[in-house]
């Protein structure tokens, strides 16, 4: 199969996923359920939500009337980097 990827990794070498087995399965199709009240979006969305959710729940867990700045912090889960940045 041309342009199989068998290993992955990211730039500092903390994630790292290898295959180790090809099975085949005779279904032609995947289906993934949606729920009546999913919504579709694109992957930049996604990621801004996100984000912002980590903040509001860390901002929820502080004292009242503590004032904080927000800035950009470096990224050190699976995603170190999205394509658009």
């Amino acid at each position: 199969m041309p342009g199989l990827i068998l290993e992955i990794y990211d730039e500092t070498k903390r994630f790292n996923w290898q295959a180790t087995a090809i099975l085949y399965s005779d279904k032609s199709e995947v289906v993934f359920p949606v729920t009546s009240n999913a919504k579709i979006i694109v992957i930049k969305d996604y990621a801004n939500l996100r984000y912002k959710q980590m903040e509001s729940s860390v901002m929820s867990q502080l004292p009242r009337g503590v004032e904080t700045k927000t800035i950009n912090p470096s990224r050190n889960g699976i995603e170190i980097k999205f394509e658009w940045e």
